[in-house]
């Protein structure tokens, strides 16, 4: 119960993307209330060997920037100690893994032209050797950017093609076309 007067406290979090951040979060109990220290770990997939991440982790989350990382699948393995409150010869230690998730910090590719014997008309292809394409967008003479759909339909595959029209009648001469494209 909160005393009267005292200020009410609302908890929130915001949740953020950056690329190559991967955040770990676990939940871990000790039966006797023992305080937890915990050691974060990784592995390739399909690799044995584990590499630590960190030691002497005191709150069940860990920010990783994986941009140090190769392109891969990957495991993490979380060990709790309650060391801080035990001798070292009657400390217990659980560890649990993860899921394996995917690190893919290389960019798609793209390659584009105009479509023969067109002047508007651009043909696309899109690549990523780790992840499915999601978006293709067009700016034309720094103007806002509009998303372009696949030849067939969808995006859901690790190799798109592209093929759209680019109005430029608004104004004569030569145009600026840049193309994004999004894994």
């Amino acid at each position: 119960p909160r005393a009267p007067g005292a200020p009410a406290v609302t908890a929130f979090s915001r949740k953020f993307q950056r690329r190559g951040l991967q955040t770990i979060v676990w939940k871990a109990e000790d039966s006797n209330g023992d305080a937890l220290v915990y050691e974060v770990a990784y592995r390739a997939f399909g690799d044995e060997q584990w590499r630590i991440l960190r030691r002497g982790v005191a709150d069940p989350v860990l920010a990783w920037d994986t941009t140090a990382m190769p392109d891969g699948r990957y495991l993490v393995r979380v060990t709790a100690s309650d060391a801080p409150d035990n001798p070292p010869a009657l400390a217990l230690a659980g560890d649990k893994d993860s899921a394996s998730f995917e690190v893919d910090n290389s960019p798609p590719t793209l390659r584009a032209s105009l479509a023969p014997g067109t002047r508007d008309r651009i043909r696309a292809t899109a690549q990523d050797s780790g992840s499915r394409i999601r978006r293709l967008e067009f700016s034309l003479d720094a103007g806002r950017w509009q998303e372009v759909h696949p030849v067939d339909g969808i995006n859901d595959s690790t190799e798109e093609t592209y093929e759209f029209s680019v109005q430029t009648s608004t104004s004569p001469g030569p145009h600026v076309v840049v193309l994004r494209v999004s894994d």
